[in-house]
């Protein structure tokens, strides 16, 4: 189990991110078949848009292209190489939000689709915002690559979606301060990374999540997150009950019910 919530044999995970992983493992020069030994992924599924695939599957996979490539930041390389389309209809909603503001609570809401052991919170405060990574997965590596791709795939989305440099003025990353460090550095230039800290967190200037998406239409928007919640009820009992009070409380932000 995955924090004790979900099951490592259920089909849960869309295979569109681990094909991802594989593509850049054969640009790479792995053979697809090395990637996916002892995975029991049919290859058909990387082209099934609603193909899932089970947590062991995934880790798997993960441990066959960490071994592999024996590239440090390949979380960070993956964060990149993560499209908004890749996200399904989630992607769809988020594309057609107002501002970051809303593409973040958005995600905060329907990021179970993704992948429901992954999980962040935003602490909005005046002059800074600190979105925080809060998935506990209890295998190493395997939580170090997910740090990683929230890392960078936060920041080139963001880019994406509004067409501003959203660099981010510091991270903090919740592990010990690696030989290669300075490769991490590489990625974030001009933006302090800190290591050994209390959590994973990318800290922003509050002004940006109000900075305007460029493809912003507000009858998509409510359009795709209908759609989301349609997805997320035929869902059911997939959800933990731990992210599903999450869920309700995220329903609408800043809006909580009272404790009965």
């Amino acid at each position: 189990m995955i924090r004790g919530t979900w099951s490592l044999s259920e089909p849960l995970v869309p295979a569109n991110i681990s094909a991802i992983m594989v593509k850049m493992g054969q640009e790479k020069g792995i053979s697809q078949d090395s990637l996916l030994e002892n995975t029991e992924i049919d290859p058909a599924a990387f082209s099934d848009p609603k193909a899932l695939l089970t947590y062991q599957q995934v880790i798997i996979l993960i441990n066959n292209m960490l071994k592999l490539c024996n590239e440090p930041t390949l979380g960070l390389e993956l964060g990149n190489a993560i499209n908004i389309n890749q996200f399904g209809m989630l992607g769809y909603a988020i594309l057609s939000c107002a501002n970051i503001r809303q593409a973040l609570n958005l995600g905060l809401k329907y990021h179970v689709l993704i992948d429901p052991a992954f999980n962040f919170e935003v602490v909005e405060q005046e002059d800074i915002t600190s979105i925080r990574l809060t998935s506990h997965i209890p295998i190493e590596n395997i939580y170090n690559l997910i740090c990683d791709i929230f890392l960078a795939n936060f920041i080139s989305l963001g880019r994406y979606l509004t067409g501003l440099d959203v660099m981010p003025i510091a991270i903090n990353i919740n592990r010990t301060k690696p030989e290669f460090f300075e490769k991490y550095q590489n990625y974030f230039p001009n933006c302090p990374v800190n290591w050994d800290q209390p959590r994973t967190e990318i800290l922003i200037n509050t002004h940006i999540l109000d900075a305007p998406t460029t493809l912003a239409d507000e009858a998509t928007a409510k359009m795709a997150e209908s759609q989301c919640a349609d997805i997320l009820t035929r869902m059911g009992p997939r959800e933990g009950i731990v992210v599903k009070v999450r869920r309700i409380l995220l329903s609408n932000p800043g809006q909580y019910p009272p404790i009965e």
